[in-house]
């Protein structure tokens, strides 16, 4: 396959995978797309492009229990059950499965690129954009997590502090140190300076960030039960014979019963074209 034939659009995924997947009679030797291990990360940039919000509009009230929520859980179960390109029981890690050569297309955020790298270096691979459902900018093409940053000991003495905060400083307003951290986790800058740098654009995962870091959303760093509580959904659909109905509400209750209490508040509000929803 060439360039030509990457998908823009999911129904265009959808046949994509199909020509990848590989059988020996009934039996899949080749996943053509493996989301296994993925759903409770993949379903919310898909909610995402429908302006779908992981909260409801108070900013602390969960939406996974919702029609949108719904629709695309379908969209990914039909591609193993309906498209036949993958499968449950083929490549339960779909890295590892990818890194192995056994799934053709797999969905990942940016730090996969460094373990290929790292694990799997004789595995020949190429980097797309996440499809969307039709060919116009979405509301959001996805979510993105926040950076990690060093820490100061607020018990050390105040001269000791000061040392730290300038080599902090050194640190993040350096041009360098920005570009190394961007490059091995395949994270695009934060500093906006950097958003056209070559070194950056020379990279493929983040050559594809630059055309649409600008819509990606931040929820928050969200409690983890927004995506234990998802992936456990999924394993019952697929597994249990859950209905998918009352896989997600009984998702939406666990993550209800899990954050009672809790004092997180979204940040989606503040997203910049939170106003397109």
């Amino acid at each position: 396959m060439s360039d030509a034939d990457i998908p823009k659009t999911w129904d265009q995924f959808r046949e994509v995978a199909k020509k990848l997947t590989k059988k020996d009679g009934n039996k899949i030797t080749q996943a053509g797309f493996n989301f296994n291990q993925e759903y409770e990360t993949m379903i919310y940039g898909l909610n995402y492009q429908k302006g779908a919000l992981m909260f409801k509009d108070d900013g602390k009230s969960l939406n996974f229990n919702s029609d949108v929520t719904k629709e695309n859980t379908q969209f990914l179960v039909d591609l193993y059950e309906k498209d036949k390109v993958g499968s449950k029981d083929f490549g339960d890690e779909s890295s590892l499965s990818f890194g192995n050569g056994q799934t053709a297309m797999v969905y990942r955020w940016g730090w996969f690129q460094a373990e290929l790298q790292n694990k799997y270096k004789d595995i020949d691979y190429g980097v797309f954009p996440t499809p969307t459902f039709d060919e116009e900018v979405p509301f959001a093409y996805d979510r993105y997590n926040g950076e990690s940053t060093p820490g100061i000991n607020n018990k050390q003495s105040k001269e000791q502090q000061a040392v730290a905060q300038d080599f902090l400083k050194f640190l993040l307003a350096g041009d360098q140190y920005s570009i190394d951290g961007a490059l091995s986790m395949g994270s695009f800058p934060a500093k906006k300076s950097l958003a056209e740098n070559e070194k950056i654009l020379a990279d493929p995962v983040l050559k594809v960030l630059s055309e649409r870091v600008d819509h990606l959303i931040w929820p928050g760093a969200f409690p983890s039960t927004v995506e234990t509580s998802a992936k456990k959904a999924m394993e019952d659909i697929q597994f249990n014979g859950m209905t998918l109905d009352k896989a997600l509400s009984q998702g939406q209750a666990q993550m209800e019963k899990d954050m009672k209490g809790s004092e997180f508040v979204s940040q989606e509000s503040k997203y910049q074209y939170f106003e397109e929803k």
